[in-house]
Parts: structure tokens; C-alpha cells; sequence
């Protein structure tokens, strides 16, 4: 047996030895992605992951829970007999309120979940998830959202844990410490996002400068992160679309590795969000061409581009050729890459279990959660002329 395919080897020692093995192609397949929806691939499957590949978004997934689970194992299936060394993908969902996967369970949206001010229960719906999404073998979650959201004209503050640092950081802790289990074999990695500072961009625009100082994006901002981090080793961190100091945090060395990686301690992926590279070169035109734009991606700390192979593709090669870019920089993002495979049990377990799947989805716990969760995410403000409960008897029809 190659040692990089023996589990019962340390993760660093099996890396260590499938990483000398790697092509320069093959290495940077491990950092790319491919999209997948309705069961097919965005382009031909045979080209595109002949080298393998990091990671597969299943943004839009399939319209049953037998098509997703088709979907991982011919992929997983071709991976494993059809490319050289034989490395299975890693596939990734949003799961902010519930795995967004046919048949899945719905829960709240996470603004009605901060209202409930329950961190167990929270804790308990992540632990469903991750059993939902481990019986489909989609270990990655793109979840929860730590932004701290204190301007109610951004669009996303539904997705939030709300306004308040401490709030927000409670209820971080627990869904990733549920999400991602006591072993990380039968969990799912957990994706923080998105750093740092994103809710509080100009007039509450997605893609515009956040001027926050450095103290207040410390004590308030980084807060839920940060405990996520010490507190239940958070695995996976995700970039955001936004400016600070005229820095895109896409390119951002001092938040990313600066800030995250060296005052935070954070040693697990950083992975982009969807197409955030790409904007360093068209739409922030602070660089040349795509090349350019992942180069700068890949030194200010990314490890992974999502959710297309653009900017960490064959220019990216051809700069390691020519001496532009040291390779070290591509072999630290695959090493993270190919850690959080092993650890998660892809190589020894990378097929969905359709089985599992129908016993576990929308069970009886789950669906007695997500209603647990309703109830007690309802707030009312002031009870005016004893308006609750309501009499139905005397209520009457108004006509507009």
C-alpha cells in the first residue's frame, strides 16, 4: 500500500509522501474547483479532472436526494479508477439552514436562530445536518455566517447571527462544534465566513470599503471567528468580497495571513468565496489578468479557488516555470488541502450512502428540532392591548 493511502499513518506523514509523488498539474488541480448542478458537469468530465481535482460545488445540487447521491459516487468513481493517483474531491454545500440538498432538512434562517438565544438547540440542529450530510458524503460546509451585521442595509443580515459580537459568537461555537463532531471523520468542516468585516461595507453594498479601524475589527469583528477558532478548532475560513484601506481582502496578506493566521492561530483552509479572485483583476483592476489576480490570491493566504479553475489554472503554471512564482506557495495550499481530506476520511470513505440517507433525512429529531427552533425564534416586542393570544371569535375580515 502507498503510505499516503494508510490511515493508520499520520496525516502530516501520508501527505508528506503523496505530495512528493504530485505533478505540477496535480497539484494545482487540488486547489481549484469544478461546478456541478442538476447532476452535470460545467464542461466535460474527462478534461477537466484528469489531473483530479480539490473540490466540487454543488451549489445548485440535484432535484432528488438519489440524484446527489449518483452524482458523488460516479464522480468519486472516476476520480479514484480514471486519474493517477487515484485523490477523491472534496464536495461542498451551503448549509446556513440546512443542508441546501434535495430532501434535506430546513431549519430557520440563522437571524430567526440568533432570536432564540439557544445555543444547545443550535449545537443539536448542527449535529443533524452533519448526519445528513455525511450519509451524502459532502464533508465541506459552506457555514455559518460570523459576520457581524450592524447595518440594516445589507442584504445578507437574514444569514447573520445578528448585530451583537458576544450573541454572535455563542451561537458560532456551537454550530461549528456540532457541524463538525468529536471526530472529524464522522463530521463535516465548517467554513467561517466571510472575513473580516464584510456586513459593514458603504451603504450596505456587497462590493464597496468597509472603514472599520484595526481596534474595533479586533474586539468586534474577529470575535466570533476567533472563538470558533480556540474554542472548537474551526477547519475552514472564507475570504470576503469587500475593501479595507483600499486593500480587496481577496489580495488582503494582512488580514489573511497577518491577522487570521498569526494573531487568531488559525492553521486550517482558507478558500475563496465564488468568483472573489476573480474581481481583483475585473472588477478592482488591481491586476493585470487572472494569473495575476490568483498569484496575489495565493500569497495573501487562499489555499482554494471556488468555484471555477480561472485564476489558479495554467498561467499559474507557467509563472512557476519561468521563476515568477515559488512553487512553495502552491505546495502549502495543497498540503492544507490534502490534510482536510484525510482527516475528514475521504480516502478511505468517499461514497454517499443512499440507505442512510433515506433512514436519516427529515427524521422524526430533526423535524421536532427545526420546530423547536421556529417556536423559540418568535420575538415579540410589546404586547399592545393584550393583542397575544389572538381570539379568533372576534377577528373580522378587513377589505382593501
Amino acid at each position: 500500500m502507498d503510505k499516503y493511502k494508510d490511515a493508520a499513518l499520520p496525516v502530516s506523514e501520508r501527505v508528506d509522501d503523496l505530495l512528493s509523488r504530485m505533478t505540477l498539474d496535480e497539484k494545482l488541480a487540488q486547489i481549484t474547483c469544478v461546478m456541478a448542478a442538476m447532476g452535470f458537469f460545467v464542461g466535460d468530465k474527462e478534461q477537466i479532472m484528469r489531473d483530479g481535482v480539490g473540490q466540487i460545488s454543488t451549489l445548485c445540487g440535484c432535484f432528488t436526494k438519489e440524484m446527489n447521491a449518483a452524482l458523488v459516487n460516479d464522480t468519486q468513481k472516476f476520480l479514484l479508477e480514471n486519474t493517477r493517483l487515484g485523490i477523491p474531491a472534496m464536495f461542498h454545500v451551503e448549509t446556513l439552514s440546512g443542508a441546501q440538498s434535495a430532501g434535506a432538512t430546513s431549519y430557520p434562517i440563522p437571524i430567526g436562530l440568533a432570536a432564540t438565544f439557544n445555543p444547545a438547540l443550535i449545537e443539536k440542529m448542527a449535529d443533524g445536518i452533519r448526519e445528513e450530510m455525511t450519509a451524502l458524503r459532502m464533508k465541506l460546509a459552506f457555514a455559518p455566517v460570523m459576520d457581524v451585521a450592524r447595518d440594516p442595509r445589507w442584504g445578507r443580515t437574514c444569514e447573520t447571527y445578528g448585530e451583537n459580537a458576544t450573541l454572535a459568537s455563542a451561537m458560532s461555537v456551537a454550530y461549528v462544534k456540532g457541524l463538525q463532531g468529536g471526530d472529524l471523520r464522522e463530521g463535516v468542516a465548517a467554513t467561517a465566513k466571510h472575513f473580516v468585516g464584510y456586513a459593514m461595507g458603504e451603504a450596505g453594498m456587497n462590493i464597496a470599503g468597509a472603514h472599520l479601524g484595526r481596534r474595533e475589527i479586533r474586539e468586534v469583528y474577529t470575535k466570533p471567528f476567533e472563538a470558533a477558532i480556540r474554542l472548537v478548532n474551526l477547519e475552514c475560513v472564507m475570504n470576503a468580497y469587500h475593501v479595507i484601506d483600499n486593500v480587496p481582502m481577496a489580495a488582503g496578506k494582512e488580514y489573511l495571513r497577518g491577522l487570521l493566521r498569526g494573531e487568531l492561530g488559525f492553521d486550517g483552509l482558507v478558500v475563496s468565496d465564488y468568483a472573489s479572485i476573480d474581481k481583483l483583476f475585473d472588477v478592482y483592476h488591481i491586476a493585470e489578468d487572472y494569473t495575476q489576480a490568483g498569484i496575489m490570491a495565493l500569497k495573501a493566504g487562499i489555499d482554494d479557488e471556488t468555484p471555477n479553475r480561472l485564476c489558479y489554472a495554467d498561467g499559474m503554471k507557467r509563472a512557476v516555470e519561468s521563476g515568477d512564482l515559488d512553487i512553495a506557495y502552491i505546495d502549502e495550499a495543497v498540503r492544507r488541502t490534502l490534510s482536510l481530506k484525510m482527516r475528514l476520511g475521504l480516502f478511505e470513505n468517499p461514497f454517499a450512502d443512499i440507505e442512510k440517507m433515506n433512514a436519516i433525512y427529515q427524521n422524526k429529531d430533526a423535524l421536532e428540532t427545526a420546530l423547536n427552533l421556529s417556536r423559540e425564534s418568535i420575538v415579540l416586542l410589546k404586547n399592545e392591548g393584550a393583542l397575544l393570544p389572538l381570539d379568533f371569535g372576534k377577528l373580522k375580515k378587513t377589505s382593501y
